[in-house]
């Protein structure tokens, strides 16, 4: 499969190409709805209700788990064909958090007959 083939469905499945010098990457970023949180939010922008995986889930709560995805990185090297990961340890995901997202991407890229 030709690289410009690759990217076309790693974009489909929700990613984002990105080049620099001699990289080249295809960042994923929808991890809210990955782990199944849904927020409704006022005009302001602060959540106003928030569920997980169909349980209510307090707005703080939700705003802790938005807070360490956002120190999340996931990306498909098209260099080496991998799924990869960032994760600030000391304020990033948890494990289970981790596992649900990588796992339903690794799902993804194969369903799409991606090489991992």
């Amino acid at each position: 499969m030709e690289t410009h083939e690759i990217v076309e469905k790693l974009v489909k499945i929700g990613g984002s190409e990105w080049k620099k010098n001699e990289m080249h990457r295809v960042y994923f970023n929808d991890f809210s709805e990955r782990l199944g949180l849904h927020v409704q939010l006022y005009n302001t922008g602060n959540i106003s209700g928030a569920t997980l995986n169909g349980e209510h889930i307090s707005n703080s709560e939700a705003k802790k788990i938005i807070g360490r995805l956002n120190e999340l990185k996931v990306w498909y090297d098209m260099t080496t064909g991998k799924l990869m990961l960032k994760n600030d340890a000391t304020r990033g995901v948890t494990e289970e958090e981790r596992g649900i997202i990588i796992k339903g991407l690794r799902r993804q890229i194969k369903e799409a007959g991606i090489p991992l």
